[in-house]
Parts: structure tokens; sequence; C-alpha cells
């Protein structure tokens, strides 16, 4: 019976396939079993939708590296940019 409320609750076309604690309050009202959440992370966790259009949306951070300091004066010279910034609105936002 698990199989078929996961599969109505987070593969139907009009349940969204949503994230394992959002699929996990729309559950919890209505079934409970034990291990509960557990189960619903592992099926979320195997979903092949889920797992080919839930990408990771930012860079991977990446590793430092050591910056060899200069032997004389203005020998390396580094520099931020940032801008062009929006000027202020009259409420100052």
């Amino acid at each position: 019976m698990i199989p078929k409320v996961m599969a109505a609750y987070h593969d139907h076309p009009t349940s969204g396939h949503f994230a394992i604690r959002r699929t996990w309050h729309k559950l919890k009202d209505r079934y409970f079993w034990p291990n509960m959440m557990s189960t619903i992370e592992n099926y979320i966790k195997s979903c092949e939708k889920c797992a080919k259009f839930n990408i990771r949306r930012t860079k991977a951070p990446g590793k430092l590296h050591p910056i060899t300091p200069p032997e004389g004066i203005f020998e390396t010279i580094r520099m931020d940019f940032w801008g062009p910034t929006p000027y202020p609105s009259a409420e100052g936002n």
C-alpha cells in the first residue's frame, strides 16, 4: 500500500514531484506508518524525474589556491571591480 500512496502523492502528474518535507506535509494528515519520513526520503531520492530535473543551480565552491607573495613592491597588483550600481530611488531604495 505504501508504494501506491507514494506514487499518488509524488509521481502523479497533479502532485508536482515535491521535495521530501513538502511530500511529508501532504501525507502526514491522512497516513502514518513506521519510519514514514525515511521511506519518503528514500522514495524521492530514487525518483528518476527528480534526479534528472532537480539539478544544482549554484556553482560548486572551488578550491583555494595559494598566492605566492611578491618579491618586491608593486610587483603584483590585484583589484576587484564592482558596478555600475543603480542610483537609489527618491525613497532611498
